[in-house]
Formats: structure tokens, C-alpha cells, sequence
């Protein structure tokens, strides 16, 4: 019997088991109409808070809103947030949450329901990014872009000369907003009914690249995606088995299937001409899954999952140049995705414990199979090439063991094993190993020492070099499918003091990919870690931190297959540090934050002993924050707090790129994110019911 067979027989007995003893042992439920609750484990009332305030952000723009509560823009925000409950005598309950009311951020819920019976959830989530607003474009229209009437064509940017005149400002971002109802209903003898529809939006725009020819263009494309998921199941529990099983449909549709623009050079015929580009096809995804779970003798437990995705679409395709022909009008895609596991763990005796699992995953490509005209660019045909069906089946087990060798001392080994089969790939098969052994010191006095180290190994065969794309190099080795030998290990320390608390990490890895020729040849990684807090008193405590991480890697490629080779070095460092504290002095509470971090990116290539460095990236964060809470009563608390931020990051391939940079390149301007922020907010939070202590 062959490993995956085996995986998949003890994924099925186990959930037949499951199932079987479920129905078998699930007792009579009794009749609960009539009960009166003495001890609730809720309480009954009214509950609540809200926070009312205001702020100022001084220098935001969209690099500060992408990743800041999307305080895109300088000026005055307002702040509203809330919370609360009502529960009635019999358990009867409306629940509310809303966050960030006022911002593009806002989120928020409200249940309703009995405790024990059912209950109705409505929500919402709102996720906006914004990561450009200097961006320029000489175009307008939507989905079909044009260049205005008097627009005059040329052979590079710099020679447009309607274009200076045509630039105007377009942003590029996105708003995200979810809309959901979920709904869970008891019934009797421990089963739950439960379903959820939810809806994501997501608008705005991106910039998206097109060429014609050797001449390219960036355009800022409007989107408008909308998936609907409608999910839906049951589930049983009792005090020491579950089981649940789940069932999904989800739609995918994108209003824009086809994004047009006009060309902006110079063509052979002198006559204008218009390019396209295909955008994300509508998609249906439908899933179902069961899972179970038992407790077993001598401390153990079992866990078993099964599911299996389908993913189709059956959007119409679109010719590759204007006027061309498809190779056929009803591509069905379709990709089946099947994953069965098991789990066990077991801890039989007070000093041994074990874990184990098995998987099996399958990706099967049932799509239509057609021959297709590759165009190298525009009006250019290459080879004509049959669609390739990529699939693979995977069997994976992982394992450890723990032993409890003294009160001391605890040793454990663990490892695991991946064998993946593809079809249609230039590599048919791998299989991944990886072993470590760990050790646990705890010598006393709040110190402990924990050492892990290993190795592991991936053997690569059958390659098929016919499966290799046109125009690349079939010495290139893929560097997630290539023999690779992996050695790695890991320091952790701890010490806890009456007053102080000190932590560390410090971890090694390198990787070497002795048998490629072309693409990644080895990588090294480094980091080390440290956090330091004192707590003098139980009003008083601070915290220092600090990190370093470094990750190198070198790779070997060439021009073609009679050119010599070049090398590329590529260095990563990360730094962090931060320090802080808090102070609470009666009624008021003092809190102080500083991190401070850094990334530097080098990249240098050439030949062997002759290497030329690209100009070096940089990332760099400054953060300060300082917050001052005064508990007037236990109703009224009023809050002041201070924010800020500095961020800076240097991007050689894209600052200073404008749209008359390059010669064959229309551009939009777009820049490494930057900002240079505070905030300063006033805000007060009342409590009532039993938060202000109320009985």
C-alpha cells in the first residue's frame, strides 16, 4: 500500500468513526422551555461605553493613510467609538461594537439572540489604502482610456509635446469594505446550525503596466471587484468529541473584464491605435469540508479534516492583438483542490509526550486543453503551444517527542517528510526532510535555556527541460523545487527577577544548492533579539527591545547559453530598537512608546571577482507616542495623546522616475512611500451600567 493510500484510508476511517460514534452516544436533550436560571453565567442589564474626541494630523498623506487608520490627508478628524450590551432575564441579549466611526476604517457589529439558543450578527469592516497621490497621467476615461484630441505622438516621451500640458494628478488606492450576517441557531442533542453570507467590495485603482511593441506605458486602472460568499453547516459537541461539517459558495466578479487605452507613440502607419488588457475573470469557488475531533485513553487526543475546493470560471477570452483569433470560445478552467489530515498527540506518562500528522493534498487541473498563438509583442507571433495542465499530489507527516529527563532538564526530537508529484512542471517530484533535536534548561532563579538545531535536505528528479517557458535559460535552477541542504539552529534565554524580566533569541541558517548551475546558489540568515523590562512597582514599568536580522543570498544566471555567467550578491539587514514605559499616579496613567527602526537593501552584479553595486534601498521609521489617561470617576475617563511618525524609504528603480525619464517608458511618476506626521488627539470615554460600577 503506498503512502497516500494510506493517508487517505486513515482519514476516512477516522471520520467514519467519528460520525459513527457521535450518533450512537449523543444523549436525549432535555426540555429547557420551562427553566428558570438561577446562576447564570451572564449578567443581566445594561452595559456600555463610547468615546467621543478629535484629532489633528499634521502632514499626512497617502503613505501615512496605507498603513494608519487611513488618515490619508492633513487636517481635522473625528473620533467616535462605542460599545455595549442590554441582557434580558432569560438571556435575551443585543450586543454592539463600532470603531473608528468617523475614519475610512470604521468596523463594527451587533448581535442579537438568547444565550444557549441562537443568535443573528450583523457587520461590518471598512480597509482603505492609499498608497499614491503625486501620481500624474495624461489620460482619462475609465475603463477605455484616451489621450486628449490634440494629442501629438512621438517616439519617446520627451517628444510628446502635448504632454507636459495633458499631466494632471490621479491618485491610486483602494477602499475595501465587507458586509456580513451570520447567523447560529442550538438544537437539541449538542448540534449546531450555523450560516454566513458576506460581501467584499473592493474599489479604486492601480497602476498596471502595457507595451506596444518596445515601447511601454503606465496606466492608473480603475477596479471594481465584488465577491459574494454564502457558507453553511452544523455541528455536534459533547464533552469530549466534535464533529462539524461546512459547506461554501463563492463568487468572484469583476465589473471590468477589459481595460482599453490609446497608444501614445508613434506608429509605422502614423494612425492611432488602440491596446487592451485583459483583467481578472469572474470565478466560482465552492468548498466543503468536514472535521472531527476525540479525546482519547492515557491523555491523548485525535483530530482528523477533510475538504475539497473547486475553483471554475468560464469568462470569455480576449484575442491577443486587435482583430486576432482565440483558440477556442468556451475555455472552462477548472482546478480541484483535495486535502485530507490527521492528527494525534499523546501524553501518556507525567515526563513523555508525542505528536504526530499526516496530510495528503491534491491539485488537479480539469481545464480546457486548447493551442494557443504566443505573441512575443505586439504583432509579433512566436510559437504556437498547448496550455500545460499544472498539478500535483503531496503526502506529508511531521512527528516529535518530548521527555522530561529531570525537573531540569527536557530533551525532545522531532522531523517531518514532504513528497510532492507534479505534472505538466520542469521538475516531476521532490521530497523534502527536516530533523532537529531541542533541549530545556531551567536551572532555577527565573532562568531558562532552550537550544534547538537540525538539518534538512530536498532531493529534486525528474526534470523535463520541454517544460521550460520559451526564452528561459534551461540550465536555471527554480530554487523552491532544487536540491537544497539546509543547517539551521536556535538560542533562547530567559531570566525572571523579582524586578526585572530579561529575554533573548539568537538564531542561524544556511542554505547551499550544491547541483545548480544557474539561479540561487546559497543563502544565510542571522538574527538576534532582546527585550529588557523593569517593574519597580505595581505602578510603574518599562521595557528596552532590540533586534538585528541579516539575510544574504548569491545567485549565478547568463545571457544565453553561449554567453559566460554573471553573479549577483544580495544583502538584507534589519535593525529595530524601542523603549518604554508606564506610570500610574492615582487617577492618572502616563504611558511613553519609541521604536526606531531601519532596513538597507544592496544588490551588486557582474562577473565573478568583478561585481558593480546597485545604489543601496532604504527604510527607516521614527516613531514616538505619548498618551496621558485621568480617570475622573469610574464613569469618566478623558484621554490627551500625541503621535509621531516619521518614515522615509529610497527606492533607486522608482524615485526620480518621471513620465520624460526613459526613453521607451511613459510613466506615472509614482515614489517610494514617505511622511512626516504627528497627531494630537483629545478625547473623553463614559461608562455606564455595570463598566461605571454600577449595580
Amino acid at each position: 500500500m503506498s503512502p497516500r493510500t494510506f493517508i487517505k484510508l486513515s482519514v476516512a476511517a477516522a471520520l467514519a468513526a467519528a460520525a459513527a460514534s457521535a450518533l450512537a452516544d449523543a444523549p436525549s436533550a432535555p426540555d429547557v422551555a420551562n427553566w428558570k436560571c438561577e446562576l447564570c453565567p451572564f449578567d443581566k442589564g445594561t452595559d456600555g461605553s463610547f468615546t467621543l474626541g478629535a484629532a489633528e494630523a499634521s502632514g499626512a498623506n497617502a503613505s501615512y493613510g496605507h498603513y494608519y487608520n487611513g488618515m490619508d490627508h492633513q487636517g481635522a478628524y473625528a473620533e467616535f467609538d462605542a460599545e455595549g450590551n442590554v441582557v434580558g432575564e432569560k438571556g435575551q441579549h443585543v450586543e454592539y461594537a463600532v470603531d473608528d466611526l468617523a475614519l475610512s476604517t470604521r468596523r463594527g457589529y451587533m448581535r442579537v439572540g438568547t444565550y444557549g439558543l441562537y443568535d443573528l450578527t450583523l457587520r461590518y469592516d471598512g480597509i482603505p489604502s492609499s498608497s499614491q497621490d503625486t501620481t500624474v497621467t495624461p489620460y482619462s476615461g475609465g475603463v477605455n482610456q484616451s489621450l486628449p484630441s490634440a494629442w501629438i505622438p512621438a517616439g519617446t516621451p520627451a517628444g510628446m509635446s502635448a504632454l507636459t500640458g495633458a499631466l494632471h494628478t490621479a491618485s491610486v488606492g483602494t477602499e475595501r469594505r465587507t458586509y456580513g450576517v451570520d447567523g447560529r441557531l442550538r438544537g437539541s442533542h449538542g448540534v449546531t446550525y450555523f450560516a454566513r453570507f458576506e460581501r467584499q467590495e473592493k474599489t479604486g485603482s492601480e497602476i498596471v503596466g502595457a507595451g506596444f511593441l518596445t515601447q511601454s506605458v503606465q496606466l492608473i486602472a480603475p477596479l471594481t471587484y465584488t465577491t459574494d460568499t454564502v457558507e453553511a453547516g452544523i455541528d455536534w459537541a459533547d464533552d469530549h468529541r466534535s464533529v462539524k461539517a461546512t459547506f461554501s459558495d463563492s463568487k468572484f466578479h469583476d465589473s471590468d473584464a477589459l481595460f482599453g487605452f490609446q497608444d501614445p507613440y508613434l506608429t509605422l502607419s502614423g494612425t492611432t491605435t488602440f491596446g487592451a488588457v485583459s483583467r481578472p475573470p469572474d470565478t466560482d469557488a465552492r468548498q466543503w469540508s468536514v472535521t472531527g475531533a476525540s479525546q482519547l485513553p492515557l491523555h491523548s487526543s485525535v483530530s482528523v479534516a477533510m475538504s475539497q475546493s473547486q475553483l471554475t470560471n468560464d469568462a470569455a477570452l480576449v484575442p491577443a492583438i486587435a482583430g486576432g483569433a482565440v483558440p477556442t470560445t468556451g475555455y472552462d478552467g477548472r482546478v480541484v483542490l483535495t486535502h485530507m489530515a490527521v492528527t494525534a498527540s499523546s501524553h501518556p506518562w507525567a515526563n513523555w509526550s508525542a505528536r504526530g500528522r499526516v496530510s495528503y493534498d491534491e491539485r488537479r487541473d480539469d481545464s480546457t486543453t486548447a493551442v494557443w498563438q504566443q505573441y512575443l509583442t505586439d504583432l509579433v507571433p512566436g510559437a504556437t503551444v498547448q496550455n500545460p495542465h499544472y498539478g500535483f499530489e503531496r503526502a506529508f507527516a511531521d512527528g516529535s517527542l518530548d521527555w522530561q529527563l529531570f525537573r531540569q532538564l527536557s530533551l525532545g526530537i522531532a522531523g517531518e517528510r514532504r513528497d510532492v508529484n507534479r505534472t505538466d512542471s520542469v521538475v516531476a517530484n521532490t521530497a523534502d526532510g527536516r530533523s532537529y533535536g531541542r533541549a530545556r534548561w531551567s536551572p532555577g532563579h527565573g532562568i531558562e535555556l532552550t537550544v534547538k538545531g537540525g538539518f534538512a535536505h530536498r532531493e529534486a528528479s525528474g526534470v523535463d527541460v520541454s517544460k521550460v517557458l520559451t526564452g528561459q535559460d534551461p540550465r536555471v535552477s527554480i530554487y523552491n523545487v532544487a536540491n537544497r541542504d539546509r543547517d539551521f539552529g536556535e538560542l533562547n534565554a530567559t531570566w525572571s527577577g523579582q524586578r526585572f524580566t530579561l529575554s533573548a533569541q539568537a538564531s542561524s541558517a544556511n542554505d547551499r544548492y550544491g547541483r545548480s548551475v544557474l539561479g540561487l546558489l546559497e543563502g544565510r540568515e542571522r538574527r538576534a533579539a532582546g527585550t529588557l523590562t523593569w517593574t519597580p512597582s505595581e505602578t510603574l514599568s518599562t521595557y528596552v527591545d532590540g533586534g538585528y536580522q541579516r539575510r544574504t543570498s548569491t545567485q549565478a544566471s547568463a545571457y544565453s547559453t553561449a554567453s559566460p555567467l554573471w553573479f549577483a550578491d544580495i544583502s538584507d539587514r534589519y535593525t529595530h530598537a524601542g523603549a518604554g514605559g508606564r506610570w500610574v499616579l492615582g487617577p492618572w496613567d502616563y504611558s511613553l512608546d519609541y521604536t526606531h527602526a531601519r532596513a538597507y537593501g544592496n544588490t551588486a552584479v557582474g562577473a565573478f571577482g568583478g561585481l558593480a553595486a546597485f545604489p543601496e534601498e532604504q527604510t527607516s521609521l521614527e516613531s514616538y507616542r505619548f498618551t496621558i489617561n485621568y480617570a475622573k470617576s469610574d464613569a469618566l475617563t478623558l484621554k490627551v495623546r500625541w503621535a509621531y511618525q516619521n518614515y522615509f524609504a529610497a527606492d533607486w528603480a522608482n524615485d526620480g522616475v518621471t513620465p520624460t525619464s526613459l526613453t521607451n517608458l511613459l510613466a506615472v511618476g509614482a515614489v517610494s512611500p514617505q511622511h512626516n506626521v504627528n497627531v494630537v488627539g483629545v478625547s473623553f470615554t463614559y461608562r455606564y451600567g455595570k463598566r461605571a460600577g454600577n449595580e
